[in-house]
């Protein structure tokens, strides 16, 4: 009997799976005949078993019967399913985050209300105990008119010369020459780079006077000229209202804004600036070998709608004051005194008189340190009321005297209407008030060189960079590698440079210094960039 059983036991798993297949067998019958059926009496379906032919995918979709669609639209519906799904979400997302935006914001506004009240009350009572009334008060306006002012800049509108005139009684006029000889495009980079850094330097100091700003340009760059500045000014007031988390009034100095071309202010005496470019030793790829670099000495013979005006190099200043500082140096003019000009601070006209004038005059006070030194004219203020009234200065504005005067020193003249003021300065300084060195302290170290570092200082140093008031990084700049000098940098460095007198904070990247970089590194630059840590520069 044991041995049946175990016979009947290895035909027990086929037995089990013929019985499961049997059970699966009849209920798939089951459900295909289920479903055949909710299909025949379903109200879409006719008599015929097949779909209305009036019935379209739409109303399919709306009456919940996606199985009778074809797979692809099936497919289409499951997906759109998803997005109209996300997109419900994002909205939700968005009603959410409005509705808490809202919410701080009235609590903001609640805040900022309770907070004016209160410095209401403080500011009348201050105002009333403890002002000082003298002083001045900020005369902002809330960016009235500035639509109607950038327009004609971004328009290129130039004012003829004559009609230029100061926009309010105390308003600051100041010049700039944005020129593009090249006639390319665009501005050079480094040019416009410097422009922009200048300008937004001088707006953001200023706080007390309103600034009024000429435009020295011409035909071909107007556009360029007005583009520059207006996005400047666009950028400035976006800024301001973009980061007023705060809420706070906004404060922008009054800005009006005049293009003129030079070559009208040419036009007051052609023969002036055409003499003297041919007399001028730059060559005709030099820098100095356009027109507007030699109008400066012919502004007040152009500028006849105003009485003063403040002319500033473009893209190397930057200003550590409000300019309405800078203006008041007019009041320290003395009567005879019509142009107000700082001191080259370098030995480059001890120099150039070396070679011919000083070894005939030796003794000469002409080029040595101090008020003799030379003029630069990255700062200049001119009080053309007094300049049209001197015979002296205007005399010196004809050809034959315009030639003597610069023959008289003989040296080459290649720093265009520098030179010209130079020579006036020396042989009649009663003219020029000396425009202390912290308005125009330089930074070029070009002659700061083994052979020159021992008297270098005296020519040189101004005070420490904390105290200056407006730096003019001109030349070849703050630091020796940049200027060319070869070999061990501690040769060429002079004692105040050694004391840290010279190095400026840091700016963020020094291009200059990257410009002039050629790869690989010599041991010079090495030696340099480690000094440059030394020292904190970097």
């Amino acid at each position: 009997m044991i041995k049946n059983v175990l016979k009947t036991a290895k035909y027990l798993p086929l037995l089990v799976g013929v019985f499961i297949f049997y059970n699966l067998a009849n209920t798939y019958d089951y459900r295909i005949k289920e479903f055949s059926n909710e299909i025949k009496n379903h109200p879409l379906m006719t008599k015929d078993n097949g779909v209305q032919k009036s019935t379209s995918v739409e109303s399919l979709i709306r009456k919940g019967v996606e199985w009778a669609l074809p797979p692809e639209k099936y497919a289409h519906k499951k997906y759109q399913d998803m997005e109209e799904e996300a997109e419900r979400k994002k909205e939700n997302f968005v009603e959410a985050y409005k509705s808490e935006f809202q919410t701080k914001l009235d609590k903001l506004l609640k805040e900022k209300k309770q907070t004016e009240e209160t410095n209401k009350i403080h500011t009348e009572y201050k105002t009333e105990n403890f002002q000082d009334k003298s002083s001045p008060q900020p005369t902002g306006e809330k960016y009235q008119g500035y639509v109607d002012k950038i327009s004609l800049l971004l328009n290129g509108v130039l004012t003829s010369v004559a009609d230029v005139k100061s926009p309010t009684k105390d308003a600051v006029n100041v010049a700039e020459i944005i020129v593009n000889p090249k006639l390319k495009p665009n501005f050079d980079f480094i040019f416009e780079n410097g422009t922009r850094k200048f300008f937004q330097k001088i707006v953001d100091k200023a706080e007390t006077k309103p600034l009024h700003w000429i435009v020295v340009t011409d035909e071909f760059s107007r556009y360029q000229a007005g583009m520059l500045i207006g996005s400047i000014i666009m950028k400035k007031l976006s800024m301001s209202v973009i980061t007023n988390v705060y809420l706070h009034d906004l404060f922008l100095i009054p800005l009006y804004f005049t293009m003129v071309d030079y070559m009208q202010i040419k036009a007051k005496k052609p023969e002036f600036t055409d003499t003297y470019r041919h007399l001028n030793q730059t060559d005709e790829k030099g820098k100095y070998n356009h027109d507007f670099f030699f109008i400066a000495p012919l502004y007040h013979l152009a500028f006849t709608g105003l009485d003063r005006m403040i002319a500033l190099d473009a893209q190397d200043l930057e200003f550590h004051i409000d300019i309405a500082e800078l203006d008041d140096q007019f009041n320290y003019f003395k009567p005879s005194e019509i142009l107000g000009i700082g001191n080259d601070l370098s030995p480059w006209y001890m120099h150039k008189l070396g070679d011919n004038y000083t070894k005939k005059h030796p003794g000469t006070v002409y080029g040595t340190a101090g008020r003799f030194q030379g003029f630069n004219t990255g700062v200049v203020l001119y009080n053309f009321k007094r300049m049209r009234q001197s015979k002296l200065f205007n005399r010196y504005l004809e050809p034959k005297n315009m030639i003597w005067l610069l023959e008289k020193f003989e040296y080459e003249h290649m720093l265009a209407e520098q030179d010209w003021f130079t020579n006036l300065g020396w042989l009649h300084p009663e003219l020029f008030y000396l425009l202390p060195c912290h308005y125009n302290a330089q930074t070029s170290l070009e002659l700061m060189r083994f052979d020159t570092k021992h008297y270098f200082d005296d020519y040189h140093f101004c005070d420490w960079f904390k105290n200056l008031k407006i730096v003019h990084y001109n030349g070849c700049g703050s630091q020796p590698i940049d200027c060319g000098h070869k070999g061990d940098p501690a040769k060429h460095q002079s004692k105040k440079y050694k004391e840290s007198a010279y190095i400026p904070p840091p700016q963020g990247v020094n291009w200059m210094y990257l410009y002039n970089l050629n790869p690989p590194e010599t041991s010079t630059q090495k030696l340099y960039i480690v000094q440059f840590k030394d020292n904190k520069g970097i």
